[in-house]
């Protein structure tokens, strides 16, 4: 069995918070006026976080295949079934359609379907380029993140250096910032070869191995309540500066985005202040907010067609479809990435491996 660790579910509160945000953005096909894009790095960062807390830092050594058949485990499963029933349920069921016409924009074909079967999709292959996008099209961080998991466990170590990850993500978001003077782009590549999501979250996920090493460092020092609560306010302000700031007009100011949040999570991590403490109630958003950014282009889609736009009052179309969002994955939490998980860990793992982390 594998020991159980530190949980830390401040941080699941805000990978939740994170996920509806996100989930509204793309519902109100990005009406309200934010830059929920951001977002994404928040929880590429905290990724980054609880990796190394769980497997560069934890009670026991974890092999390396041990880690990848856990990731895979936990991404794969839920991704394929959001896939298909994304389109093969809601998509077709509500519009006829699968497979998309050549030349909508939306490249949904064979070849991009075979992409995101294997979580390539987000690698720089063709189809790539500004506004393309395929299938479940969110889950581009999944594709990222799942191969920036095989680069963290093959090369790194409790030694490798912070100043490497400091420095790859100055290379990588510089590359962002060259090519797009923003961080509103994932699937376009530079020069032919850098692709955008991918250098996004290289940056992000290598952040957040510092910001756990952050964590460690400073962890026992004592805040106290009013300044750790000062703090915490800050952080949320600065946050909301930094989804607000790209709408302003000043992009490139979101470049700071990233190393902003990898300070934020440790110190949310380090659960001192009143607000990190009282977030905890809502620690459940968190639990499941991986099925929540899967679920969410479904729900969009089933929110804004005639059915529902025809009798339910335009106001009430975002919360009714955040609603019906949250109950729909508790569901898939609970039926289908829960069970699946367990099921590969079950298939693949000595019994002594098998824990559902």
């Amino acid at each position: 069995m594998k020991p159980k660790t530190q949980h830390f579910h401040s941080l699941d509160t805000l990978r939740g918070v994170a996920c509806v945000l996100i989930a509204i953005y793309h519902m109100t096909n990005m009406r309200w006026n934010f830059g929920g894009h951001v977002l994404v790095d928040l929880f590429l960062v905290l990724s980054g976080f609880v990796l190394a807390h769980s497997y560069l830092y934890g009670p026991s050594v974890v092999g390396k295949r041990e880690f990848l058949v856990r990731r895979f485990a936990r991404m794969w499963p839920l991704h394929v079934f959001t896939l298909f029933f994304t389109f093969g349920v809601v998509s077709y069921g509500l519009n006829g359609l699968f497979f998309t016409p050549p030349g909508s924009g939306v490249h949904n074909n064979w070849l991009t379907l075979f992409e995101h079967l294997t979580m390539t999709h987000n690698l720089g292959f063709p189809p790539n380029g500004k506004f393309v996008s395929s299938w479940n099209f969110p889950s581009w961080s999944i594709s990222v993140e799942f191969w920036v998991n095989v680069l963290f466990i093959l090369t790194t170590t409790r030694k490798t250096p912070s100043w490497r990850f400091l420095l790859l993500s100055v290379v990588c978001l510089g590359i962002v910032m060259r090519g797009w003077g923003t961080l509103a782009t994932f699937n376009e590549n530079y020069l032919g070869y850098f692709n955008s999501g991918l250098m996004r979250g290289l940056a992000s996920f290598f952040l957040g191995v510092v910001s756990y090493r952050l964590f460690l460092r400073y962890r026992h020092i004592e805040l106290g309540p009013k300044t750790a609560l000062g703090l915490e306010v800050g952080s949320i302000a600065l946050t909301v500066f930094f989804l607000y700031i790209g709408i302003w007009g000043y992009p490139l100011w979101e470049f700071l985005a990233p190393y902003f949040f990898m300070f934020m999570i440790a110190l949310f991590a380090m659960h001192q202040g009143a607000l990190s403490q009282a977030s905890v109630r809502l620690r459940y958003v968190g639990v499941i907010s991986y099925s929540i950014y899967l679920n969410h282009i479904a729900v969009m889609i089933f929110i804004n067609h005639r059915v529902v736009t025809s009798w339910l009052p335009r106001e009430w179309i975002i919360p009714f479809g955040v609603v019906i969002l949250l109950i729909f994955s508790h569901f898939t939490y609970k039926y289908i990435e829960r069970p699946s998980q367990r099921f590969i860990l079950r298939k693949w793992l000595p019994p002594r491996e098998q824990t559902v982390g």
